[in-house]
């Protein structure tokens, strides 16, 4: 169903509809935010991961 979505061709049009959409001035603030996002997202993650291999260990009393 979505096996020919990453293709180059697409990323391009991707690009393009989004350059038309945000315009060139804010598109490096809203890389700017997606980096952020991502970063906030995968710290969240990591925290998680480590909270529930804490917990994962033997029952302390």
């Amino acid at each position: 169903m979505l096996s020919g979505l990453l293709d180059p061709v697409h990323l391009v049009i991707l690009l393009i509809l989004v350059l038309f959409v945000v315009g060139p001035r804010r598109l490096p603030e809203l890389g700017e935010s997606l980096g952020k996002t991502v970063r906030l997202i995968k710290e969240a993650q990591q925290s998680r991961e480590q909270d529930r291999d804490r917990s994962d260990g033997p029952p302390t009393i």
